[in-house]
């Protein structure tokens, strides 16, 4: 013993540090939430897995949380206060550094520790998974092996009482020997003895206590015995089960004992307890899961209501809810279970379990195995009958439908007869013969509208007509027929029976319908519509209707397709078009929709009557869109009986031809104002532009007279000729322009040698470039001569290039030419002080001034770009914004008559 006593502190030491290193390399992962298992049984003790699989297999599965972690406390080999303290000193020195989220408690064993778990871990949330909701003393939970006395009473208070105290909620799983034992007594009447086969752990050692209590109480007679697990025990087991005598009832809580390895150090053993599935005898069980081990069977809580208040449990646990407000949760629903196959390998009979006994791994039954064959060949024979019955009630149904029928015809207003069609010769109908008829065909034929022979006062295109359609497959015909005496209109309806659709038909049925008065009103009504149509063409007015309820506008198709304009937009094979109104919102202006869609907002909730409209519809076809001006007029003519408009009636007036017109006055006034401030505009900038280089002129004029300095006299005489030339060019330019307006500028067209052109230029430009400024010229072939006006094309490069020397105060400019495929491209690009992107669009604008410390554009740029629109090409400029430089460019649509490719020299933009 006293080996024993030294081992065991070593051991749960090892025990606890080999159980909790696998879990210190996880500690370091992702800082994420911990839920902590503590389950006071062993590791194999199959009804503690069956509680903590669920959890783990949860935890799993939720986000921001670690796996599971599971603490085996193995109560069964806590003897003292020795071993209890070096197992709870483990289980905290594990998590001293990583505290736990969450706690599950199973079995009231590992709630002992609910001290020390406030004082180490705080105010952890805790779920109980417990047999009993009592608890005792620290001393009542070790297992005493050296005593199995089970009248020992402890001190035992409900944990409801701690509810204030620690924070936590139980779900409890209760012990239900009392149930079992009257199980067995129910099934085995002539049992003399219980045998209780339990190890010596503090429930068993509790649960003895009651039963023996119980049995005293409810079976006095009955002899009882504790079989406590150890390995002396063992062989007493085996005895027990091995024994055929039934009338020793056999009950099995837990069975667990220790036994020193040849290591010298205590485990736990099931031992004997796992032969019970091959003995052949009953054995029943306090725990559901023994049903593994070979158990009888038993009286159990329902291991679903189990599964359900443990997953609700964790729930609340993990949802951070305060634990002391949440109920103890009690599965209160059970029932006795047995296991079929032990029951029948044990010769015992099903109808010796109690009422509402559950069986486990029974066969299926006849109906279980063919309960859908069972269900079906029910189903078939059900709608046999109802399909018989419901033949019988159609049939009688039927008969009356026909009795009925007859007595329609017979009384019908509307002619009926038979007639057998008389083929002459090629197949052409003869004659017909008529029989039979209902009383209105023979009081026609008696009062002698008809003449039986009433195929006589036909046409006499009649019976060929008939014929014709007879062959072509036709089923019905309508024959309409005017009697001269009397003056009567008739319909005749020919139908062919399905069953007679054979060639050549022998039988068809006539029906005969007096259309006098209708005939007599549709010439009336032909005549009204045909005086109204000539009124609304000579109005050029379309009607339409417009169906609130239903949504849909009708109008005459054929009378809108009239209308200039309407035909690509609206064609149809039809003389009405109908269109839902959703389909004419989208066909209207999308500036007008708004405006329309109010007057039909008043229209149909009745706030106004009448309206009338102008605006804009929107057609396309071929992926082109016309625009059509109409003008609406609309009244409301019907109400529902809610006495809400529900049908409007109008007018559409197609108004495009009056709409371009007024637009065409009104756009001429616009531009005969706009021609107006345009010749002000030009002549204030004229004024302004030609003021300042006269009043050059004139001062230093006057100056030159002045002064005798010969160097002074040089300067003005320098200065008064630039401003001659400036105001030279700005009359020329003046002359340019109004030749522009008035479309009279002259053009020589005829050969033009490009390079030539470009080395006069050059050779002018040079004169007027300052120092620090290199001019370049590029040519893009050795000979290049195309069909335009050279004066006008050097114009338009020379003012490009006064543009680039006026904007370059140093750097270089390059101007030359490209041949390309179906035009020729001219470019001026300098390296000056360039042009802002928001800027470009105003370039060629007359007097442009882009730059306050640099005179403006003038008239040179708007003049060249007339002159390359006139001859028919494009001009443009280019520029990455200030300081980056200016490309002037402009393309003619001509081909050279003459070229060849050549690279040229130039400078840098950059």
């Amino acid at each position: 013993m006293s080996a024993y006593r030294y081992f065991t502190p070593f051991f749960f030491k090892v025990i606890l540090i080999l159980t909790l290193l696998p879990m210190f390399g996880s500690a370091m992962a992702q800082e994420e939430r911990r839920l902590v298992i503590l389950n006071a049984y062993n590791e194999g003790a199959p009804w503690a897995q069956d509680i903590i699989t669920p959890i783990m297999q949860e935890i799993s599965r939720r986000e921001n949380f670690r796996a599971a972690e599971v603490v085996h406390l193995n109560s069964t080999l806590i003897h003292n206060a020795t071993d209890y303290n070096n197992m709870s000193d483990g289980v905290f020195h594990r998590y001293s550094d990583a505290h736990p989220d969450y706690v599950v408690l199973v079995g009231n064993f590992a709630f002992t520790l609910r001290d020390r778990i406030v004082r180490e871990w705080g105010d952890v949330p805790m779920l109980l998974i417990s047999q009993s909701d009592l608890y005792g003393p620290q001393d009542f939970y070790y297992t005493d092996t050296d005593s199995i006395d089970d009248s020992v009473a402890y001190p035992l208070l409900p944990l409801e009482t701690l509810r204030n105290d620690y924070n936590f909620t139980i779900v409890m799983v209760p012990n239900l020997y009392e149930q079992t034992i009257d199980m067995m007594a129910y099934m085995f009447p002539e049992m003399n003895k219980l045998v209780f086969i339990a190890d010596a752990l503090y429930i068993n050692r509790y649960l003895s206590g009651c039963i023996r209590k119980y049995l005293g109480e409810r079976y006095p007679s009955l002899e009882y015995e504790w079989l406590v697990g150890n390995q002396a025990n063992g062989e007493k087991l085996q005895r027990y089960l091995n024994d055929a005598d039934y009338n020793t009832g056999l009950l099995l809580s837990t069975w667990f004992f220790e036994r020193m390895t040849v290591h010298g150090y205590p485990q736990l053993i099931a031992g004997e307890a796992r032969t019970i599935s091959g003995v052949h005898r009953p054995v029943f069980g306090l725990r559901e899961p023994y049903f593994r081990y070979g158990i009888t069977g038993g009286y159990f809580p329902s291991p679903d209501m189990l599964h359900a208040y443990i997953q609700k449990g964790l729930h609340d646990l993990i949802s951070d809810k305060d634990m002391r407000k949440v109920p103890f949760l009690y599965v209160d629903k059970a029932f006795p279970m047995i296991d079929y196959e032990q029951l029948t390998r044990d010769g015992i009979s099903v109808d010796a379990c109690p009422p509402g006994t559950v069986f486990l791994n029974r066969p299926k039954t006849a109906w279980e195995l063919y309960r859908v064959h069972i269900i079906a060949i029910m189903v078939i024979l059900i709608a046999v009958i109802t399909v018989a019955v419901i033949i019988a009630l159609f049939q009688r149904r039927k008969i009356a439908f026909l009795s009925a029928h007859n007595r329609l015809v017979n009384n019908m207003p509307i002619g009926y007869t038979q007639a057998t069609v008389v083929y002459g010769g090629e197949g052409i109908i003869d004659r017909l013969e008529y029989h039979g008829g209902n009383e209105t065909f023979c009081r026609l034929v008696k009062g002698k509208d008809l003449p039986i022979d009433s195929d006589e006062h036909f046409e006499d295109d009649f019976l060929p007509r008939l014929s014709e359609s007879l062959r072509g497959g036709e089923r019905d015909m309508v024959f309409p027929y005017h009697f001269t005496v009397p003056d009567t209109y008739y319909e005749f309806i020919m139908y062919v029976d399905e069953a007679e659709s054979r060639n050549p038909v022998r039988e068809i049925n006539i029906f005969v319908v007096d259309t006098t008065a209708k005939s007599r009103t549709d010439r009336q009504l032909r005549e009204l519509v045909r005086k109204l149509d000539m009124t609304l063409d000579v109005a050029r007015i379309i009607p339409w209707r417009w169906d609130l309820k239903k949504h849909e506008i009708a109008c005459e198709i054929q009378r809108v397709a009239k209308h200039d304009g309407f035909e690509k937009g609206m064609p149809s094979r039809q003389d009405l078009k109908v269109m839902h109104e959703d389909v004419y919102f989208s066909m209207i202006h999308p500036e007008d929709l708004e405006r329309v869609v109010d007057t039909h907002h008043q229209l149909t909730v009745g706030t106004i009557r009448t309206a009338s409209l102008e605006y804009r519809l929107l057609y396309g076809k071929g992926g082109e869109e016309t625009e059509e001006w109409i003008e609406v007029s609309a009244m409301v003519t019907e109400y529902d009986e809610d006495n809400m408009p529900s049908v409007l009636i109008g007018s559409m007036l197609v108004i495009t031809e009056r709409k371009r017109q007024e637009a065409m006055l009104i756009d001429a006034r616009e531009r005969a104002l706009e021609s107006d401030k345009l010749k002000m505009a030009f002549l204030a900038n004229m004024s302004h532009e030609i003021r300042t280089p006269l009043n050059a002129i004139v001062g230093f004029s006057n100056l030159l007279c002045r002064t005798d300095d010969a160097e002074k006299r040089e300067r003005f005489v320098n200065i008064i000729e630039t401003n001659n030339q400036l105001l030279l060019k700005l009359i020329g330019d003046v002359l340019d322009v109004a030749k522009v307006e008035s479309n009279t500028l002259d053009f020589n067209i005829r050969p033009t040698d490009l390079n030539q052109l470009l080395i006069k230029v050059d050779d002018m430009m040079k004169l007027k470039i300052p120092a620090g400024v290199v001019l370049n010229h590029v040519f893009d072939a050795p000979q290049a001569v195309i069909e335009t006006d050279s004066n006008r094309l050097s114009q338009v490069l020379i003012n490009l290039l006064n543009n680039a020397v006026k904007f370059t105060p140093k750097g270089c400019i390059t101007f030359g030419y490209e041949l390309r495929e179906d035009n020729v491209y001219f470019y001026v690009r300098d390296t000056g002080i360039g042009i802002p992107e928001e800027d470009l669009d105003k370039v060629f604008t007359r007097f442009t001034k882009l730059n306050n410390f640099v005179q403006g554009n003038g008239l040179g740029l708007s003049i060249s770009k007339s002159i390359v629109e006139k001859l028919g090409g494009e001009i443009g400029v280019e520029s990455a914004g200030r300081g980056k430089g200016t490309l002037f460019w402009f393309t003619l649509p001509v081909k050279p008559m003459i070229s060849g490719r050549h690279l040229g020299g130039g400078c840098d933009l950059n």
